[in-house]
């Protein structure tokens, strides 16, 4: 993590726009996990209709991974915690929102976004690096 930390600041004077794209891992599952806290660490699902969209890494120890469906995330996980993400009562509303406030700690931090390709996902284009232009 510390090199990883020291390479994220170290500027790339390329001369040319930096591409950028970012997905966030497990995204409906972790918005789950910050509204309700004593969900971290047990295996979690968020569930739409009939199969489980996003599981977090205690679920995906046992087996499971996103879009499986509800029956085999129950065989493999028997303990799985999973929570309705549909759009029944303003289901998909609360990821729509915190899908904002991450786009918008981007676009403060790298400059405008290109692309907000759907909740998780989002691509933009800088020409500045750590505050200087590049």
């Amino acid at each position: 993590p510390d090199s990883a930390c020291a390479l994220a600041k170290t500027p790339v004077y390329s001369g040319s726009p930096v591409f950028i794209h970012i997905d966030i891992d497990y995204f409906f599952a972790q918005v789950e996990e910050v509204r309700d806290p004593q969900l971290v660490g047990r295996p979690l699902g968020v569930q739409q209709h009939m199969e489980v969209a996003s599981v977090n890494y205690a679920a995906r120890a046992f087996g499971l991974f996103n879009r499986i469906s509800v029956a085999e995330a129950r065989r493999l996980c028997p303990d799985i915690v999973l929570v309705r993400g549909d759009n029944e009562v303003d289901g998909m509303q609360r990821y729509r929102s915190f899908s904002q406030a991450v786009l918008r700690c981007i676009m403060v931090a790298l400059g405008d976004l290109e692309d907000a390709e759907s909740v998780t996902s989002a691509s933009c284009q800088t020409v500045r690096w750590h505050g200087r232009s590049v």
